[in-house]
């Protein structure tokens, strides 16, 4: 049994050093790359001399997460700046305060990557990994980095919550997930073993939608807790019954 836990930890350290390494070396996106490069050449005066990150951003916290927080995107001086999610932006103030008052995060503040921040049964990432233009991904952005949103979810393979803030954030979640769906559906015997976890857990996964109004969440627009819907496709499979009880 303990033989069979190191091999399983192993194999999950292995696939999220596989998995960050390929989000960092992305170039996909010409409109993404120009911008997050852009907004480093030219940065506001109170990050001037700074050394931006200026990559697509990977996925931050504890792998043995049962809560996944998916974000938008990051922000041009946030997260493209400090190469963190949700780290050096008034959003990240908010997202890791809250964190730390719920005991998920070791301190309230999140200012750049070496700054000793650690999260515990928490994980947080984005639908899209690279600072886009008006902080408006396109939906062909978006749909180039669902793969890796839902591969994160695979090899979270305790997370049993998902909170998502705001509609995109809400919306890509959905998305990974059911893609994932798909590609099992299609592609069972290749894929279906990697990834199951995902799909076993779905009549636990509650995706929170957290559309808070400027970030201000004494006066939120909404807060809205939903079952992640099967897809129709997905239902009728062994996987989807099991989804459903």
């Amino acid at each position: 049994m303990l033989d069979r836990q190191r091999d399983t930890h192993a194999l999950q350290k292995a696939g999220f050093a596989g998995l960050v390494a390929e989000i960092h070396g992305c170039r996909s996106c010409a409109r993404l790359v120009e911008w997050r490069e852009e907004s480093a050449a030219d940065p506001p005066r109170r990050f001037q001399g700074e050394d931006y990150w200026a990559r697509p951003v990977a996925g931050f916290g504890d792998p043995g997460a049962r809560v996944a927080v998916v974000g938008l995107a990051p922000a041009a001086h946030g997260a493209n700046r400090t190469g963190r999610m949700f780290t050096g932006d008034r959003s990240g103030d908010w997202l890791y305060a809250a964190l730390h008052r719920a005991g998920f995060a070791s301190q309230p503040g999140s200012e750049r990557r070496d700054d000793g921040l650690r999260l515990r049964d928490a994980y947080v990432t984005a639908v899209v990994r690279c600072a886009p233009p008006a902080n408006r991904p396109t939906p062909a952005e978006r749909d180039g980095c669902l793969p890796y949103l839902e591969r994160e979810l695979a090899l979270l393979e305790r997370c049993r919550t998902i909170v998502a803030l705001g509609g995109f954030g809400w919306d890509g979640s959905l998305r990974a997930i059911q893609f994932a769906a798909a590609k099992a559906l299609d592609q069972a015997e290749e894929i279906f073993p990697k990834i199951n976890a995902v799909y076993q857990r779905r009549r636990d996964m509650v995706v929170d939608l957290l559309n808070a109004n400027g970030w201000d969440i004494k006066k939120p627009k909404a807060t809205i807790y939903i079952w992640a819907p099967v897809p129709a496709k997905f239902a009728g499979s062994s996987a989807g019954k099991e989804a459903h009880r």
